[in-house]
């Protein structure tokens, strides 16, 4: 068969340039040993449903894939959803090829499965989570689609759900399809992402990762992952690539071992990765410093051991401390802190402490990274939306699937103690963008 796989378009141009299609480039690894495959990346084309519409025409497939992997951008600042623009995809596919099969996937619509295919009845069948190994059994028992865990199919004018399946072993996965990779080199130098595992054992109470991978760790060898990371570098000139992981030094000693076996085959190469405190020293930073990382990335959340202990968190303020304070001592590397500015458990006190982290991190780490503020999108499957119901931030009845901008809006913790500080914390940051204009720096939504 043939089979088009789709990264689905965002809808605007994101400043930050497009983001390689890891999930599709797996899939298409998965699928072309038994059929002719294509990628095809919506968000790379100024005339993107023109150029998906000529493509249908010109390739015709048998099965269009369209790959959801965010439902918005989950920031209060920049209130945009990307969801928006499936409904005319899967209608230009369908009015162009009525007899495809047109399937949807993606993390973002795992985490609105039910929803998504309730909305859009042009989509066939839904891919429930990790799809490298529901997709090819679908396309062999198209007749019989019942037959496959892990699916959205319809049936008598209802959406039923075939049913959970375990997730794949996912070292044995093959590389992913690279063919495309370098369309996204002009990007920023970051937009190419490997992964080293898959699955999330932490509690944060705000993430669904562990719903959508799994708790549990699924590592894959490490000289396996340097053997992709090789092949990118001399195959396709890659030059920086960034750990796709939710935390890579997680087990720690495994991160050691990955950054290990890049330093010794010596590819020149520099990269990004998102690292806990836990486990995070001057030794782990030397090690990974050695191996080309330039970019150390955190994601604290929380500044007080009480919002800490309520977000999830594992570590304390001391952790976050001992973590600035050897990005202040090494000026040689990047460091980046995302702290949420209005969380669970924070109080008056704890509010000026982040905000002087904020100030103090941006003015000692100017010029090779910061501190970044954000708020929490309230989403499905998360522990943060029991609280933000206990807290009388939403209530039961509350839809997280958002239509429009201003529903989006309603879709974040506010902790109802924190209104005025929320308040200063808007004026605050409006004032950074504005800073930021005026020097002709790139300030991101925060």
């Amino acid at each position: 068969m043939k089979i088009l796989l789709v990264q689905a378009y965002l809808g605007r141009k994101e400043r930050e340039g497009s983001l390689y299609p890891i999930g599709l480039a797996y899939l298409a690894s998965v699928l072309e040993k038994k059929h002719e495959v294509k990628i095809h990346d919506l968000n790379l084309h100024e005339n993107p449903y023109s150029e998906l519409e000529a493509l249908l025409d010109s390739f015709k497939p048998d099965v269009v894939g369209i790959s959801q992997r965010n439902i918005d951008t989950t920031q209060l600042r920049d209130l945009f959803l990307y969801i928006n623009t499936l409904g005319p995809t899967a209608k230009l596919a369908r009015e162009a090829l009525p007899s495809a099969k047109i399937l949807v996937g993606g993390s973002g619509f795992s985490l609105f499965a039910d929803k998504i295919m309730q909305k859009v009845p042009e989509i066939d069948y839904g891919i429930y989570l990790e799809g490298e190994e529901s997709l090819p059994e679908l396309l062999d028992n198209l007749a019989t689609p019942e037959k496959v865990k892990g699916l959205y199919i319809r049936r008598n004018g209802n959406v039923v759900f075939t049913g959970l399946r375990m997730l794949p072993d996912f070292d044995a996965l093959p590389f992913p399809n690279r063919d495309t990779v370098s369309q996204y080199t002009v990007f920023h130098p970051l937009a190419i992402g490997v992964q080293t595992k898959r699955g999330c054992p932490l509690g944060c109470t705000y993430c669904s990762y562990p719903h959508l991978n799994g708790k549990s760790l699924r590592l894959r060898t490490p000289s396996r992952v340097v053997d992709e990371i090789e092949a990118l570098v001399k195959k396709h000139g890659i030059k920086s690539f960034s750990f796709l992981d939710s935390v890579f030094n997680l087990p720690r000693s495994f991160a050691v071992d990955i950054c290990n076996e890049l330093a010794k085959r010596n590819l020149d190469v520099t990269w990004s990765a998102w690292y806990s405190p836990i486990g995070f020293d001057e030794e782990l930073f030397k090690i990974a410093r050695s191996a080309g990382c330039e970019h150390f990335a955190f994601s604290p959340d929380a500044i007080t051991n009480q919002s800490l202990r309520m977000m999830g968190k594992e570590f304390t303020e001391k952790d976050i401390q001992r973590v600035f304070t050897i990005a202040r001592r090494n000026k040689d590397a990047k460091f980046g802190f995302s702290f949420f500015c209005n969380t669970p458990g924070l109080n008056f006190k704890g509010y000026l402490k982040l905000l002087l982290f904020f100030i103090k991190g941006n003015l000692l780490l100017f010029g090779r990274g910061g501190v970044g503020l954000s708020w929490v999108r309230i989403e499905p499957f998360t522990k943060i939306k029991e609280q933000a119901i206990k807290d009388g931030v939403i209530s039961e009845a509350t839809d997280l699937f958002a239509t429009t901008p201003e529903e989006l809006g309603k879709l974040f913790y506010l902790n109802p103690k924190l209104k005025l500080e929320d308040f200063i914390t808007h004026k605050l940051l409006d004032t950074v963008k504005l800073v930021g204009g005026l020097m002709g720096k790139k300030v991101k939504h925060v």
